[in-house]
């Protein structure tokens, strides 16, 4: 049963309370599978003072880290709990991971990302979603409402307190690109035989900000992420169903070995304003406030 339970009982709530009156960034306190952690909030992220939306910085574009991240089979994972999010139209995602460049208004697209946005017209109801640029003129997306509890198509998720585990994947061989929710496949496309990933165009590589323009420039407010976000990973393949359902609850200690792992960000530190990567290539700093 999938189930990541937060604010369980009022020791909990005090303790989060307290958290919030001594640390004013981006980490809220939660528990996951009996353990106490941290995941990044971000609250107001649209903001009407066009100021940068928060986020948390994991590599410039033109860095040297940053090519690790330009490979062209990839998944990227995160446990989410979406509050108010951007309408469902091609030029507007909360953005939870990703280099992405996303612009069908000049066009412009490259890189990669794992969003959540409301669908049209329903703003309770939100969907998640992947999506790759293939060249500066085109792209593929994918996307799936995320279920609601005691749901039909919610599968074993349980009682998840809000919180979803979502992933998305392109595989550079057979060209699929899929959308699991909770380890469960939700949606999946056969891009073209020629289709890569395009990094002509491509941002930062950051969670929960979402930078429109190329060359990370152009930070759109309206478009960020607005919620939790917790245990980001991305990977240089394509994972499949069995593997995606153990990286849901599996923890990167930092000394085990995993292959094809890019990056695992746990999010616990609960204070400051750098987080680390506990797969050991990188240390992300947290730009904004809540």
């Amino acid at each position: 049963m999938f189930s990541k339970p937060i604010f369980g009982n009022c020791q909990t709530m005090a303790l989060f309370a307290l958290i919030i009156a001594l640390e004013l960034g981006l980490f809220a306190f939660a528990a996951n599978e009996g353990r106490a952690h941290f995941a990044l909030s971000f609250t107001n992220n649209g903001r009407a003072d066009g100021s940068a939306p928060s986020h948390a910085l994991l590599a410039s574009r033109d860095s040297l880290i940053a090519q690790n991240f330009k490979t062209q089979s990839i998944t990227v994972q995160a446990w989410v709990m979406p509050s108010s999010m951007p309408p469902a139209v091609a030029s507007k995602i909360g953005l939870v991971a990703g280099n992405l460049v996303h612009s069908p208004h000049v066009p412009l697209h490259g890189g990669y990302g794992l969003f959540c946005r409301n669908v049209a017209n329903l703003s309770a109801v939100v969907e998640c979603g992947f999506v790759i640029g293939t060249s500066s003129t085109s792209f593929e997306l994918i996307s799936a409402q995320l279920p609601t509890v005691g749901s039909a198509s919610e599968g074993t998720a349980g009682d998840r307190n809000g919180w979803y585990h979502i992933s998305g994947s392109f595989d550079s061989v057979t060209k699929a690109i899929a959308l699991h929710v909770d380890g469960r496949l939700v949606n999946s496309t056969q891009a073209s035989s020629t289709s890569s990933i395009s990094y002509a165009n491509h941002a930062d590589l950051t969670v929960g900000g979402w930078l429109e323009s190329s060359n990370g420039g152009g930070a759109t407010n309206s478009n960020s992420f607005e919620g939790m976000i917790d245990e980001v990973k991305i990977w240089s393949s394509a994972r499949t169903t069995p593997q995606i359902l153990g990286d849901a609850f599996d923890t990167i200690d930092g000394q085990a070995s995993t292959s094809g792992l890019l990056s695992s960000f746990g999010f616990n530190e609960g204070f400051g304003s750098a987080v680390t990567d506990v797969a050991g290539s990188i240390e992300a700093q947290l730009r904004g406030s809540p």
